[in-house]
């Protein structure tokens, strides 16, 4: 298999900088765009806003994701993860779903997260925003015993998304993840 210079230096990157990931796909021909999981029910693709706000996305194993302990495994193989990179430095890694069994995930997810929050918690965000027909449910926090990274997850309708953030980008890019759940 022959690689782009892109792919060898993004692949020397993830390795040198010891990120853990189990399956990088590095052409993005394995991902058809508009694909299944790449677009949620009201036409928004996840992908493409990422890409279209400035960010270069590559392709994770959806392994890697705590969501995916919650998930059927028919949702599993469904599951859907790509790092975010803005001018070569990782910003983050989004992994997300569309599934009919998001509530229940949903339901399952929040009390398996809160017992593993540590003292040193912070910046916990747990609500739910919009109206009955728009409802979007957030559950976010930074605890550093965890990660250096901020963890978000939220679920609107049957699409469930969750977000590892990079610390100094993660504000804008929770706004930024808000904004694609509400449009």
């Amino acid at each position: 298999m022959f690689l782009s210079k892109r792919s060898v230096v993004v692949f020397t990157c993830i390795m040198v900088l010891g990120w853990t990931v189990l399956d990088l796909a590095l052409e993005r021909s394995r991902s058809p765009r508009g694909g299944e999981g790449f677009v949620v029910r009201d036409g928004v693709d996840v992908r493409g806003s990422f890409e279209g706000a400035g960010f270069a996305t590559v392709d994770l194993a959806a392994s890697a994701s705590i969501v995916a302990r919650v998930l059927p495994p028919e949702d599993r193989r469904a599951l859907q993860g790509f790092a975010l990179l803005r001018e070569g430095d990782r910003q983050g890694a989004v992994y997300w779903v569309r599934t009919g069994g998001a509530s229940q995930a949903w339901q399952q997810l929040k009390p398996m997260l809160h017992p593993s929050l540590s003292p040193l918690s912070e910046g916990i965000r747990d609500e739910t925003l919009g109206g009955s027909s728009r409802t979007i449910e957030i559950f976010a926090f930074t605890d550093r015993e965890l990660s250096d990274e901020r963890f978000l997850f939220t679920r609107r309708g049957p699409l469930l998304l969750e977000a590892h953030l990079a610390l100094g980008t993660a504000e804008e890019i929770e706004r930024f993840i808000e904004e694609l759940m509400n449009s």
